[in-house]
C-alpha cells in the first residue's frame, strides 16, 4: 500500500499537498533527492494512497529531444524541461472521478515527463552552451527506490498492478515494468495499457540522437530484451523477446495507424508508411500474433494518444470497440 501517514512529519521541506478541481483528485508531491528535470531543477512524483491491494503507475508522455533547436526552440510538440508544480495532464486511467475509468480504487503513483528522452536517459548533455540533464531512467530508478526505502510504498501488500504510459510514457512502460515487477513479491495480477508507443519508424530515425542518448537508449532497452535495433527504425520487428520476458502480463497496446506525431514528427516516416508497417510483416501485431496476454486497439487515424481525453478514449476502433471498452474487457477479463 501507498503509506502517506506522517508524511508531512517526515517531509515537511518536500512536500506539497495539491488539490484542484478537476478529475484527477487529490495528490501529494514527494521531491526525489538528488533527481533532477531537464534543467537541473527538482524533480518529483505525486502519489495518491487508496487501496492496500493494488497499485497504478502513470508515465507521463511528451517529446523527446537530441540537440539545441529540438530542446530550446520548441513547439508544442516538444518537450517540457522544467519541474511540474502539478500533475499538467492525467489520464482517463487516473481520473478518479470519472464513471469511465475502472482504477479509480486503485493506489497511483505518477511520473511527471521533464527529461526529452521516453524516461530512459542517465546523462548530461550539452547543446551550444546549455545543459540538459537526460535524467528520465536514472529519475525512475530513484522515485521508486526512494518510495521503498522511506516506506511510502509497501510492496508486500499489493497484489495487483496496473502500468499506463501514452507517447513517450508508453516507451517508459514497456522499459520500466519488467523491472517494478521485481519489486511486488505477492502481485498476482499484472496488467500493461501502451498507448502510442511507435516503434514503427523510418531507416533514419536513429541518426538524430548523439552517441550518449543512444548509449543510454541501448542500456534500458537491452536490459528488457529489445536488441538489434538501432540500425534500423522498424523497432517493432525486435520486440519478440520484448514479449516473452512479459509473458505473465496482460498487455494492450492501442495505435492510431497514421499516428501523425510518430511518424512525421519524430519519426522520420509518412503517416501512410507508418500504417504499412504496422499492419506488415514487420508489424507488431504480426510480432505478437501468437501471444494470448497481448492485445491490440488500432484505429485508421492520424490521432496521437487516446487515453488523455474523453474524446479520444470514446473513440471506437476498426473493431468498433472503444478505447475505454477495450481496457475494460482486458482487465475485467483478468
Amino acid at each position: 500500500m501507498l503509506n502517506l501517514s506522517g508524511l508531512v512529519k517526515w517531509h515537511q521541506p518536500l512536500i506539497m499537498l495539491i488539490t484542484f478541481n478537476s478529475y484527477a483528485g487529490e495528490w501529494t508531491d514527494i521531491k526525489i533527492p538528488g533527481a533532477k528535470c531537464g534543467d537541473g531543477s527538482d524533480y518529483s512524483v505525486f502519489i495518491q494512497g487508496k487501496s492496500k491491494e493494488k497499485l497504478l503507475v502513470e508515465f507521463m508522455g511528451g517529446g523527446v529531444c537530441w540537440d539545441y533547436n529540438s530542446c530550446f526552440k520548441r513547439s508544442s510538440l516538444f518537450p517540457w524541461l522544467g519541474r511540474y508544480p502539478i500533475i499538467n495532464s492525467y489520464s482517463i486511467v487516473t481520473a478518479n472521478k470519472s464513471p469511465r475509468n475502472p482504477f479509480k480504487g486503485h493506489s497511483k503513483i505518477y511520473f511527471p515527463y521533464c527529461t526529452a528522452d521516453v524516461h530512459s536517459g542517465s546523462h548530461i548533455s550539452n547543446y551550444q552552451g546549455k545543459k540538459v540533464y537526460h535524467y528520465g531512467g536514472r529519475n525512475t530508478e530513484m522515485a521508486f527506490k526512494y518510495l521503498v526505502t522511506r516506506k511510502l510504498i509497501d510492496p508486500e501488500g499489493f497484489k495487483e498492478l496496473v502500468v499506463y504510459g501514452a507517447s513517450a510514457g508508453a516507451i517508459a512502460s514497456l522499459v520500466h515494468s519488467y523491472h517494478f515487477q521485481n519489486y511486488f513479491p505477492k502481485v498476482e495480477d499484472k496488467f500493461m495499457f501502451v498507448d502510442s508507443p511507435g516503434l514503427h519508424f523510418g531507416e533514419n530515425f536513429w541518426k538524430k540522437f548523439d552517441k550518449d542518448m543512444i548509449a543510454d537508449f541501448k542500456d534500458s532497452f537491452t536490459a528488457i530484451g529489445l536488441n538489434n535495433c538501432f540500425n534500423d527504425g522498424a523497432i517493432a520487428r525486435f520486440m519478440g523477446p520484448v514479449l516473452e520476458n512479459y509473458s505473465d502480463w496482460t498487455i494492450g497496446f492501442i495505435y492510431g495507424l497514421r499516428d501523425s506525431v510518430m511518424s512525421e514528427v519524430f519519426g522520420e516516416i509518412s503517416p501512410e508508411r507508418h500504417r504499412s508497417l504496422i499492419l506488415s510483416t514487420d508489424g507488431l501485431p504480426f510480432v505478437a500474433r501468437d501471444k494470448e496476454n497481448v492485445s491490440f486497439w488500432l484505429k485508421d487515424t492520424s490521432i496521437h494518444t487516446f487515453m488523455l481525453s474523453k474524446y479520444t478514449s470514446g473513440m471506437r476502433s476498426v473493431e468498433n470497440e472503444s478505447v475505454d471498452e477495450f481496457v475494460s474487457r482486458l482487465y475485467f477479463n483478468k
